[in-house]
């Protein structure tokens, strides 16, 4: 959320320093459509309201200061259309790749439980709430032997009595995250706001594991439904979809097929062409 203000707050002195300073603004995210959505969750909360204005008004002026806006992902591309030029924006966003071969992952009936990764991020906090206290009891009435892994540090952010479960454990930071991401059948992001591209859910094609997620979760990643994920946005299609994804092999194998694929628009290649069009614009401006 700094970024912006940084950008906002310096760009005068580098100029003034430099004339023929070429600006980038590297959004990160799009802070003010995080809150506005938020809002819409929350309407009554003020807090979401404040930042909202405060976020469109920084980001709105970044933009409008910027030679070059750097988006992360395509669909955030296109919304940012309604406030700067389409010659100005330019998606860079992240970078996955396999870590494992296919072949080398466990089978669909070597893994158990369903995995939620998660930071003190506003977004995450409500998702955990989200999952353990509105989709976990349906799931939980088809099948109560399905675990729940909660990785991140969410640990000591929440109210544990409350999401107290005996199927359901926190584990804090994990420095890393491959054995979860390899025992785990299923990824789960049941995000109901946020922005920009979620690095959790390529973390998961990285190592072939299926995911669930909301159609927030899925944002800015182009994923289709049925094919490289599942998605639903309600408490009764998501805890539909977990209990047919965790029980189905075929599907489960079907949408494991289409992990590396669905990494394609996050290859270091790609990224690779995004920065050559950095270097002629700025080369152009020179």
């Amino acid at each position: 959320c700094y970024a912006v203000k940084i950008f906002n707050d310096n760009l005068q002195r580098a100029r003034l320093a430099n004339p023929d300073t070429y600006a980038i603004y590297d959004m990160v995210d799009i802070h003010h459509l995080r809150y506005q959505r938020a809002m819409q969750l929350e309407p009554n909360r003020f807090s979401n309201k404040k930042n909202f204005y405060k976020f469109l008004y920084l980001e709105k002026k970044a933009s409008k200061k910027a030679d070059l806006i750097i988006t992360v992902s395509k669909d955030e591309e296109e919304y940012m259309q309604k406030f700067a030029n389409k010659d100005k924006l330019l998606t860079i966003s992240n970078i996955h790749y396999p870590k494992k071969n296919i072949a080398e992952v466990p089978t669909f009936y070597e893994r158990k439980n369903i995995l939620f990764v998660g930071s003190i991020h506003p977004p995450n906090i409500d998702a955990v709430h989200y999952l353990i206290k509105d989709i976990m009891p349906i799931v939980w009435q088809k099948d109560n032997s399905i675990g729940v892994d909660i990785v991140g540090n969410l640990k000591d952010t929440i109210d544990h009595h409350a999401l107290q479960h005996p199927m359901i454990t926190f584990h804090g930071y994990v420095p890393d995250m491959e054995e979860f991401l390899l025992k785990s059948k299923i990824m789960v992001a049941p995000l109901r706001y946020g922005a920009g591209v979620k690095g959790k859910i390529g973390q998961a094609f990285e190592y072939f594991l299926p995911v669930v997620r909301s159609g927030i979760g899925a944002e800015g990643m182009r994923l289709e439904n049925n094919r490289n994920a599942l998605i639903a946005d309600n408490k009764e299609n998501f805890a539909k979809a977990i209990l047919t994804l965790y029980h189905d092999e075929n599907l489960w194998g079907k949408l494991q097929s289409f992990s590396e694929e669905s990494l394609f628009p996050f290859s270091l290649k790609n990224l690779e062409n995004q920065i050559e069009k950095i270097e002629s614009l700025t080369n152009q401006s020179s």
